[in-house]
């Protein structure tokens, strides 16, 4: 027997089938965190954060964040969207015991224009880092840290050269 699923949400959560996780990346915070979207909480989209997280101490609901978010279809690049915190709330007894439920709310008549990227390959231990354009300075190169080896990465200005990896981005690659 087949059963025709009916959406009696009265918000639309549309959000769910286009991303699949969201990073927070906040100044001041020594480290990203991803995670995982659900769709668990009536009030929306969240994502779980478990109790000892230190990404609580960066976070209070009413915030308005730039995060980064992952699409569903992992071949199209991510998207960065102003994303509110609706709320924080403490699972006590639910499936989740002991998680926080951190409740995301995009606003909809946002622009999800595609943010413009840059490939950044580390010389030593080759890994890529994808940067949006607008962080990057313009007409001065500059050193970045590799944060799997350690090694320094330098940028020159307007110096682009092809990377067979990364063949739509432009990439930039130590001499």
């Amino acid at each position: 027997m087949t059963y025709k699923f009916i959406e009696k949400r009265s918000e639309p959560r549309n959000i769910i089938d286009q991303y699949y996780s969201v990073e927070f990346l906040i100044s001041g915070c020594v480290c990203a965190y991803q995670f995982k979207i659900w769709d668990i909480s009536s009030k929306g989209v969240c994502v779980l954060v478990k109790e000892d997280s230190d990404l609580l101490n960066y976070i209070k609901v009413g915030d308005i964040l730039d995060l980064k978010y992952y699409k569903t279809d992992s071949s199209e690049p991510p998207e960065y969207l102003k994303t509110g915190i609706k709320h924080i709330t403490k699972d006590e007894k639910g499936r989740f015991k002991g998680a926080y439920l951190v409740g995301l709310s995009i606003p909809e008549n946002q622009n999800s224009k595609k943010e413009e990227t840059t490939n950044i390959v580390c010389p030593r231990c080759t890994t890529s880092y994808i940067v949006p354009n607008n962080i990057l300075p313009q007409g001065r190169s500059f050193v970045a840290t590799c944060k799997m080896c350690g090694d320094k990465i330098v940028i020159p200005s307007g110096r682009k050269q092809p990377d067979h990896r990364a063949q739509a981005e432009p990439v930039y690659r130590v001499p």
